[in-house]
């Protein structure tokens, strides 16, 4: 189990997004329709990432920078590493990159990039 210092608090990142995101749909009710459970699973799961809308909403923002303070007070075991960043446990594992939030956010961001630029076939490059 993770344990943060005391004074630190849950972010709650995910259910303020998902509030948000139901409470002001017009970002995504043309691209998801359905029951309850179909759009909350199009909202949280969707390749068409209707989420990006919503990062520069300033109660998000702030819960963002909470999330990022919080991950910085713990060591995330490998194993867990594993699961849910597998590309980031690797680099970690070769020394790539170090066992942090910075490390892990740059490497993610940059792994969904390279997908990007081998689908465009670098379209753009000089």
């Amino acid at each position: 189990m993770l344990k943060f210092r005391s004074g630190l608090k849950s972010s709650n990142l995910i259910e303020v997004i998902n509030s948000e995101m139901k409470a002001n749909p017009s970002y995504w009710n043309k691209h998801y329709s359905g029951n309850e459970n179909e759009i909350h699973l199009a909202l949280n799961f969707s390749y068409s990432d209707r989420i990006r809308y919503y990062w520069s909403n300033s109660t998000i923002s702030k819960l963002v920078k909470q999330l990022i303070r919080n991950l910085n007070e713990v060591k995330i075991p490998e194993s867990l590493l594993s699961q849910f960043l597998p590309v980031q446990y690797q680099e970690i594992r070769d020394g790539k990159i170090e066992n942090n939030s910075k490390s892990f956010i740059i490497s993610k961001i940059s792994e969904v990039l390279s997908i990007y630029h081998s689908v465009t076939g670098g379209i753009g490059e000089e």
